[in-house]
């Protein structure tokens, strides 16, 4: 029998579907999969680099890797979905060629983003990518609230980061109906509301398991309102690189 995974603020668990929250960040961390499992030929090989809990293995119909830094992350994904789980130096990925690489809700918490990127561009023929979208999040120069991220990006700095690396870079944003983005922008709201009540920055020195429980404690209930959509109600544009919520790239 698997042990369960530690608790944490950040990783999502595709099983959770408690509160309003965990059912729209769900429909959002699938939906970039399902644009990626899209974009597949059979036969292909994907390389999953963060794959955090490791469900999205179940969404590629592909010779699938994902990697990850944590050890009881890869032996949970083993014991739970198909492909291969290896743990990750956050160096040197597995040799490809790979036909798509993906990599979504990771690049904001790399702290040395070129290595990682051209690492990427070496394994990889394709790589897709999905964000936060910071102009929704942060005031300009503010520290993230969120303490496992790095930096967050606009649709122009992702581009520009990601042109570095690849001759081709799409970015969309991802729209979502109404009712869902409200759900994430309360939840945004909130977060900076706590951040306006700590400017010293006192909550980044919380323990993980700590963090994870107060924000727990601060989520709503799930209600019909969310629970009754599905990916299909959601789309990506570039004309959504302003409202979407989401950044999501496509690399070549």
């Amino acid at each position: 029998m698997t042990a369960p995974l530690k608790t944490s603020s950040e990783r999502f668990d595709a099983t959770r579907q408690d509160t309003a929250e965990d059912v729209v960040m769900g429909l959002y961390h699938r939906y970039s999969y399902l644009v990626a499992a899209r974009a597949l030929h059979p036969g292909d090989a994907v390389l999953d680099v963060g794959f955090g809990e490791g469900y999205g293995a179940t969404m590629l119909d592909a010779d699938y890797t994902g990697v990850e830094l944590d050890d009881d992350l890869v032996e949970y994904a083993r014991a739970r979905y198909p492909g291969r789980f290896e743990t990750y130096d956050g160096v040197t990925l597995p040799n490809g060629p790979f036909d798509l690489v993906v990599s979504f809700q990771v690049i904001e918490h790399v702290r040395d983003v070129d290595p990682w990127l051209a690492e990427i561009a070496r394994v990889g023929r394709r790589a897709m990518f999905a964000t936060p979208n910071r102009i929704h999040r942060l005031r300009e120069g503010q520290r993230p609230w969120n303490r496992y991220h790095v930096r967050e990006y606009t649709a122009q700095e992702l581009r520009q980061q990601l042109e570095k690396h690849f001759p081709h870079v799409e970015v969309y944003g991802v729209c979502a109906p109404e009712e869902v983005e409200a759900v994430e922008r309360a939840r945004f709201a909130r977060a900076q509301s706590i951040a306006r009540l700590d400017p010293l920055g006192l909550r980044y020195r919380l323990p993980a398991r700590a963090d994870a429980w107060v924000r727990r404690r601060l989520r709503k209930p799930a209600h019909a309102a969310t629970t009754t959509y599905s990916l299909d109600a959601f789309t990506h544009s570039e004309s959504c690189t302003e409202s979407g919520l989401v950044l999501f790239a496509d690399a070549r």
